[in-house]
């Protein structure tokens, strides 16, 4: 207990002399699943895009470091496409997460232009999920004939329904590390429009270890994300 409180006063001692700034972010993310599906025949890995929303909370600890606290909302899409004769039938997985980094900023300014990298962690949640697809029809059956041969064929169906999670076999609590890089401008008023690319790599499986010979799935995800920053609080030596 008295740790907890000898650490809790040495931030308050911190963000008390930190320059301050808030503001929003959004963006495009590009999500992947890493998984080992080689032994499935037929089937393909797809990564798709997704939107990001955030509040952007920086404390520059100094000219050149910076404490960055972005809590938002973003897709973490991927697909799943059967290819070969069973080309036409696919599964599209798209999930919204509530996620909160945590990283140090790394400034290297030049006048008004400041470029940075950053590298952290972050936690997620996984909030909801839904599912949209095509799948053979073992109700709609044709034939057709081809050298006299008489060939049975499915019809594909088309179906998008929300994802119904399942306690004993989705991790929704998703941990992992990101790291990244961008750009800021300093404008009149104290505003710092900004660009940045991200990475978010997940440590966490997809799924909790509900059977054997299961196949991992870890998300990983590209973010280009724009925004603007608002001094609220600023020292005289942290000035630009």
């Amino acid at each position: 207990m008295k740790t907890f409180i000898l650490i809790l006063m040495l931030f308050s001692s911190l963000f008390s002399k930190a320059q301050i700034l808030i503001g929003f972010e959004g963006g495009y993310n590009l999500n992947f699943v890493i998984s080992d599906i080689s032994n499935r025949v037929f089937e393909k890995k797809e990564s798709r895009g997704g939107y990001q929303l955030g509040i952007k909370f920086k404390y520059d600890l100094s000219t050149r470091t910076s404490l960055l606290i972005s809590p938002g909302l973003i897709q973490k899409n991927y697909g799943i496409r059967r290819t070969g004769r069973f080309e036409g039938v696919f599964t599209n997985y798209s999930n919204l997460y509530a996620q909160l980094p945590i990283s140090f900023q790394f400034n290297l300014i030049n006048k008004r232009t400041a470029f940075y990298l950053n590298s952290g962690i972050y936690l997620a949640y996984w909030v909801t999920a839904s599912v949209e697809g095509t799948t053979p029809n073992t109700l709609d059956v044709f034939d057709t004939v081809t050298n006299g041969q008489i060939s049975e064929y499915f019809r594909i169906a088309n179906y998008n329904d929300k994802y119904n999670f399942n306690s004993q076999r989705d991790n929704r609590i998703e941990f992992g590390l990101t790291g990244g890089f961008g750009v800021s401008y300093k404008l009149p008023g104290g505003f710092f429009p900004f660009l940045e690319i991200e990475i978010f790599q997940s440590l966490t499986d997809l799924q909790k270890k509900y059977m054997v010979q299961r196949i991992s799935k870890y998300n990983q995800s590209y973010l280009f994300s724009f925004g603007c920053l608002k001094t609220l609080r600023q020292r005289k030596e942290l000035i630009r």
